[in-house]
Order: C-alpha cells, then sequence, then structure tokens
C-alpha cells in the first residue's frame, strides 16, 4: 500500500509539525523517521532551485516525493504565498514497501492534484488542528518514472522491484566448525591411549 504524506503550510497557520497530509495507518515510528528527513529538507530547500525529488529508506520502508515551491505547481496562484507574501515549500510524497513492485506517480500534474484536494478547504484554516488523514488510493501507479533526475529514477526503481537481500548462514563453514571440534576429542583420546601403552612397556622392563 502507497501511504501519502505532505508537509506544507496554509495561507495562516506555519507549518504543521505533524504533517498537512498524512496517511492514517502510518506508525509513530515512521511519522518520526519520515518527519526526520522532511522537515529539514523542506526547511533548506532553496526557492531559486527546480524542484527537488528524494528518495530514502529504513528497513522495508521507502520515503519518496518532491520538494518545491506551490508556485511550481499547477494550481491555483492563491495558493503561491502566504498571508505576510511569503513563498509557500511543500512536500508531496508518500512510504510504500521495498519489493511492491508499485512504483508511485509522483509527477507534478500528479502532486498538484493532491495538493488542491487536500489544501483548498483548509488553506484560510488558523491552524491545521490534526493532519488531514489520506487515502491509499491517492497516488496511482506508473511503469514508467518520467519524474526526477536519473540517480533518483534508478533508485526509485530498485527500491519497488527489489527487496532487502536477507544473508544466508555459511553452512559449509558451520559444518567444518562442528567437524573440528568433533576431531579434539577424539585426538586427545588417542594421545592417553599411546600414553598408557608408554607406561605399561616402561614398568614391564
Amino acid at each position: 500500500m502507497i501511504k501519502a504524506l505532505i508537509h506544507t503550510r496554509n495561507f495562516v497557520a506555519d507549518y504543521n509539525p505533524e504533517f498537512a497530509v498524512c496517511d492514517s495507518t502510518l506508525t509513530a515510528d515512521q511519522k518520526r523517521w519520515a518527519r526526520s528527513i522532511i522537515q529539514s529538507a523542506v526547511e533548506s530547500f532553496d526557492k531559486n532551485s527546480a524542484p527537488r525529488y528524494i528518495v530514502e529508506t529504513q528497513g522495508e520502508d521507502v520515503l519518496a516525493g518532491v520538494i518545491c515551491l506551490t508556485s511550481s505547481l499547477s494550481i491555483d496562484e492563491k495558493f503561491f504565498h502566504d498571508d505576510k507574501g511569503r513563498s509557500i515549500r511543500v512536500f508531496i510524497g508518500c512510504i510504500f514497501k521495498r519489493g511492491s513492485k508499485q512504483i508511485p506517480d509522483l509527477n507534478l500534474n500528479r502532486c498538484a492534484d493532491l495538493f488542491t484536494k487536500y489544501l483548498n478547504d483548509v488553506w484560510d484554516r488558523k491552524s491545521f488542528f490534526d493532519a488531514k488523514s489520506a487515502s491509499d488510493s491517492d497516488f496511482e501507479i506508473t511503469s514508467e518514472i518520467n519524474f526526477g533526475d536519473s540517480d533518483f529514477r534508478s533508485k526509485l526503481r530498485d527500491y519497488a522491484n527489489n527487496s532487502i537481500q536477507k544473508k544466508t548462514p555459511d553452512v559449509p563453514q558451520r559444518i567444518e566448525k562442528d567437524q573440528n571440534k568433533s576431531i579434539v576429542p577424539i585426538i586427545a583420546i588417542a594421545g592417553a591411549i599411546i600414553l598408557a601403552i608408554f607406561i605399561l612397556i616402561l614398568t614391564k622392563r
């Protein structure tokens, strides 16, 4: 399942630390991890830069999305500035599982639709209150990644198609160690027998 996330502000209220939009099924640990990446990335985003796509992983979770100014999206111009005339940054993305074979469609047109869908009704609200709950059907699945740079596209495709490789135990090496352990007592017994024979011979002289 692809779980949507949007981090931004509205016309009056500042950036919501609990996200403006968040899938209700995300765990506290998933939100904490995503927040640690998204908030700093949004705060450091250069307003003169082109939209920036990011992808990060933690265990089986993949966080992917785009950071940009709202003015980079094909949306109503009322979303371009806050009540003090400042440009507005936004992260629009999602969390999905590695090896899920599902690549979320993160092109800017789709992201613009999501922004309008969730932010339009709360744009003038003085507080975001609780994060709006996202739907697991927000992102369409795509087989062609026509967004982001080549490094982002390569990583996104790899994470979507390949699960984490679990290490298999080194069986031959373990067997060899077990065999070595079993040889030790045999050698000790043989040595004791030889010593006993030697002592017996000496006593008969």
